[in-house]
């Protein structure tokens, strides 16, 4: 898809009509009873939205409605499939030029394995390596031992021996103690 319709205008300024396209060629292909249903102030609206370059209330200044306007149209199940349609579409031709670019990347990537540089061979093969599932693993293990709060009370009780062991005292007898001295 070309950046034909993008708009050349600063994104703070609107601009005075629909960027150029032909829009023939965005919507063909489309189910004819989808296309009936997109005024020419919709489709302008939908290149707008396609170019992901201007905010709803961008898009309703440029085609002379409202905001309310422009939120109920793009709500319409028909604009949403027009949308939707052309999004994957361009989704399906990016993906298939990533997908040729592929093979320019290994070429360069094996041409980078016969850099002069050691750094850049190093770093070629680190690269192919990771990518290719070679990764070295980065574990940290952790061993820790989880007690129970009825397990800690246990401990307790059998930490005290024997009945000698344990200091009954009277809270009021110790303060007055504390204060004797």
């Amino acid at each position: 898809m070309s950046n034909d319709f993008l708009p050349q205008k600063s994104a703070d300024q609107v601009p005075e009509q629909t960027p150029q396209t032909n829009p023939d060629d965005i919507f063909s292909g489309l189910p004819t009873e989808l296309l009936r249903q997109l005024t020419p102030a919709k489709t302008r609206m939908i290149l707008l939205w396609l170019t992901g370059q201007y905010s709803q209330k961008k898009i309703a200044q440029v085609v002379n409605v409202s905001e309310n306007t422009i939120r109920a149209w793009m709500l319409q199940p028909a604009v949403q499939a027009v949308i939707t349609e052309i999004q994957n579409r361009e989704f399906a031709l990016m993906d298939s030029k990533i997908k040729a670019m592929r093979y320019k990347a290994l070429d360069t990537m094996d041409t980078l394995l016969e850099s002069d540089m050691d750094n850049v061979r190093f770093s070629a093969a680190k690269d192919i390596l990771d990518r290719s599932g070679h990764k070295p693993q980065q574990k940290i293990q952790v061993d820790k031992t989880v007690t129970s709060i009825e397990q800690q009370l246990s401990q307790l009780n059998n930490f005290v021996e024997s009945e000698a062991e344990i200091i009954d005292i009277d809270i009021d007898d110790l303060v007055a103690e504390v204060k004797s001295y």
